[in-house]
């Protein structure tokens, strides 16, 4: 399912034409620049352009149920899996089977709604021992690991109600991922609720994975181990990327170092037999909180400065920018017209024209800007993005593989709304070997008030994990795409992290999860 960040003067590797040489483009940060502030009014029918940060939520289960109803509710502020049916949103006479999962040495808890209308007593009793537990409507129950069936009692006997508890127990599982955060010259994350830190990303990590008790242990890597001084990339400095000729080398060469650290530890050692977790940074995460999104103005140059061809095609897009945005315009190179060589902020303007067209126009202290064919537009302080050639993708893992099999990936996530931690999550359980599952499968739509699942591929995701089997699909990203499910491949999440679904003893022609990571790599398949 698959961001940001950097000082002074900062360096960056720019994809050009056949005919072009690479450029390195030095460009001044907004430092003590001061902002557009022009209060005066406009004639020309433009506006303000307003800000809509990007937000995502997703509703809990519904728990409205009527005076008929006999179901298992998730008890409040439980830390571990739940995974009930959310057909009994709907009918809750289907919600027959849950699955709780707990850390050993706990009891699991839910919170049962029994109709007196239909049983004066209820209770469960497991199925290996034979144990009681009376059950009271609205009550939290405790249970400990095993197996139950619900009883009613109708005044005359016990009744077999068919349905079902499973409390699953298991022991922590560490998981060790190597964190790179990418800040540039200076982001302050305090006030940004919603930028990476490693405490943040650690409560998100602790929010969907100790649904199967697995325990982080995210390990601080400084940017500077990823330079290529041969190419002028410093992630130390400010993230620059080219949002007209976007190109994917900066994600390349961090790949390719962190791909020969993780191989070399393979080097003479038999696949098949070595403790997969003992491979060293094979889970990377590299947050990106800022990075300076710059777009040539060659393009709309004559254009009377029209700036609506950036949007159409190269996600310039202040509308979708966080309040506070700023940009600013310079001129880069020998150009005789052009706004100089020292940045001027500027305000966007839209504007429709008297046939519905839409308009976008820099503006700077009142007057509309005249640009030259050298001239950039940049920000440093809009959302990020990751430095990829498709412009469509929001986040995104780069497996490590060897002999066909996937033993981890590094994973690239820009600050956003608060789903970009769901997204984060959702690239790091690739990392961990979970598949794409169904949009459409009734456990996972987003349709009414139900959670999604984390690996559904539709944006923005949930942060369910679940034991019951999950329908792999392939997907191309776009949400736009009709998914294609992969025949008679399901998969049992909590099983498959708990399982290491990563371990190479799992990759064999009798697992049917293959066929998913054999179709995305088929070249590398065995």
């Amino acid at each position: 399912m698959k961001w940001i960040i950097f000082l002074l003067i900062a360096f960056l590797v720019l994809g050009c034409s056949e005919s072009d040489k690479e450029v390195v483009i030095n460009v001044l940060p907004f430092g003590e620049v001061p902002d557009d502030n022009y209060e005066g009014e406009y004639t020309d029918g433009s506006f303000d352009i307003k800000h809509n940060p990007q937000t995502g939520s997703i509703a809990l289960y519904r728990s409205n149920y009527d005076d008929m109803s006999i179901a298992f509710k998730e008890s409040m502020g439980y830390p571990y899996g739940f995974d009930r049916s959310t057909a009994g949103d709907i009918s809750p006479e289907k919600d027959r089977f849950v699955y709780i999962s707990t850390k050993n040495g706990e009891d699991a808890s839910f919170m049962p709604v029994l109709s007196k209308k239909l049983f004066n007593e209820y209770q469960l009793i497991e199925e290996t021992s034979s144990s009681i537990i009376p059950l009271f409507d609205g009550q939290t129950a405790y249970l400990p690991a095993g197996d139950y069936i619900l009883y009613g009692h109708n005044g005359i006997r016990w009744e077999n109600l068919d349905k079902h508890i499973k409390v699953i127990s298991y022991t922590p599982k560490p998981k060790y991922i190597y964190y790179v955060q990418l800040d540039g010259d200076g982001w302050n994350t305090e006030n940004d609720k919603n930028s990476f830190t490693i405490e943040r990303v650690t409560q998100a990590f602790n929010k969907v994975y100790r649904q199967v008790v697995l325990e982080p242990h995210f390990i601080p890597q400084d940017p500077s181990f990823y330079n290529q001084p041969d190419v002028n990339l410093d992630l130390s400095a400010l993230l620059q990327i080219n949002m007209v000729n976007r190109n994917n080398l900066i994600i390349s060469y961090v790949y390719k170092q962190a791909e020969e650290m993780v191989l070399s530890q393979l080097e003479g050692k038999d696949i098949k037999k070595i403790d997969i977790n003992s491979i060293i940074g094979r889970h990377i995460v590299v947050a990106i909180n800022k990075a300076l999104k710059f777009w040539p103005l060659k393009s709309v140059y004559g254009n009377s400065g029209n700036l609506i061809d950036l949007k159409n095609n190269y996600k310039f897009n202040p509308e979708n920018e966080p309040s506070g945005t700023t940009y600013a315009i310079q001129s880069i190179g020998e150009c005789e017209d052009g706004v100089g060589k020292n940045a001027i902020n500027v305000t966007i303007r839209k504007s429709i024209t008297e046939y519905g067209e839409e308009q976008l126009f820099a503006y700077h202290n009142g007057e509309k800007v005249t640009f030259g064919p050298c001239d950039y537009i940049f920000t440093t302080n809009g959302f990020p993005v990751i430095p990829y050639i498709d412009p469509e993708t929001f986040a995104i893992s780069f497996p490590f593989k060897k002999e066909g099999f996937i033993f981890g990936s590094i994973v690239w996530v820009p600050r956003g709304g608060e789903m970009n931690f769901d997204v984060m999550m959702h690239e790091l359980g690739h990392s961990f070997g979970l598949a794409d599952v169904s949009r459409n499968d009734v456990y996972n739509s987003a349709v009414s008030s139900t959670e999604t699942n984390l690996m559904s591929w539709v944006f923005p995701n949930g942060y369910r994990l679940r034991y019951r089997n999950q329908q792999v699909v392939y997907t191309g990203g776009d949400i736009n795409d009709n998914e294609s499910p992969v025949e008679n491949v399901f998969e049992n999440q909590w099983a498959c992290l708990r399982d290491e679904c990563d371990s190479y003893d799992r990759w064999d022609n009798s697992n049917p999860i293959m066929k998913y990571w054999c179709g995305l790599f088929a070249e590398k398949c065995l």
